[in-house]
This record gives C-alpha cells, structure tokens and sequence, in this order.
C-alpha cells in the first residue's frame, strides 16, 4: 500500500496478492460465492483509493465486490467492525495492530454475533453498487 499511496498509478496487486487469489479461485471453482460490501466514506481517504484499485485483482479472481457510501448506509451498519460472515456459521473479525495494519482475523461462531452479522449483510448488499457501475 505504501508504493500505491506514494504514485497512485501504481498497481497495488503482486506477489503478496497471490495466495489469496488463488483460495478466492479454488474457493469460486467449488461453487461458493465470495461476496465483499465496502462501506466506505465519500469523499475517499487514501485507503479507499487504494482498494478501488486493487480491486479489479478481487474481481478477477472470482470476487463479487460492492460498495455503499457510508451516507447511505445505516448508522449501525456504517459503524460495523470489518469482518467476514463464512458460510452463515461463522464470522472472522479483521485484526490490525496499533498502526492500522491488517494482522489477523478473530473467529466466532456465537449464534448471536453470526445472526447480527447476516442482518447486516441482508440489509448492505442489496443497497451496495456493484464495481463496474461505482463512480470513482
């Protein structure tokens, strides 16, 4: 992200994008959708112009990926932590360390936590603009 950040024509995919990539593909392959809903604040900060270019590297790995402007999300759901809902059991929270870096993820199957996150999900995806139609 720092080159990316540095000289925004940049491609921000690589190596390092590689591996999830390829899970993405196997996963698509099987027959599973892999769904990703951006709640994103307008107008967008560096890391916002940063996934919508390395978004493109989602897509052609198999990803369906949608964005919503914070504006026009629900309050509640503006505010949610960043996380994926897998398979409508589990929910895996993102972890980043003290400097805004991903670092890991934090599973739950808590039917309480999974339950509010398909909520969410049931009201954001529906409301969110597909890839190619979300103006830049």
């Amino acid at each position: 992200m720092t080159e990316f950040l540095a000289d925004e024509s940049t491609d921000p995919g690589g190596a390092w994008f590689v591996p999830w990539a390829e899970l993405v593909a196997a996963t698509v392959a099987r027959g599973v959708a892999v769904d990703r809903a951006r709640i994103v604040t307008t107008p967008h900060g560096p890391y916002t112009r940063y996934l919508l270019a390395l978004t493109p590297h989602n897509i052609a790995a198999g990803e369906d990926v949608r964005w919503l402007p914070r504006r026009d999300a629900a309050p509640t759901d503006a505010r949610a932590d960043d996380y994926w809902l897998i398979d409508d059991h589990l929910v895996a929270y993102s972890i980043f360390d003290e400097n805004g870096w991903w670092s890991g993820t934090a599973a739950t199957g808590d039917t309480r936590i999974v339950d509010y996150a398909r909520e969410i999900r049931d009201r954001v995806w529906p409301a969110s603009i597909p890839h190619a139609s979300y103006p830049r």
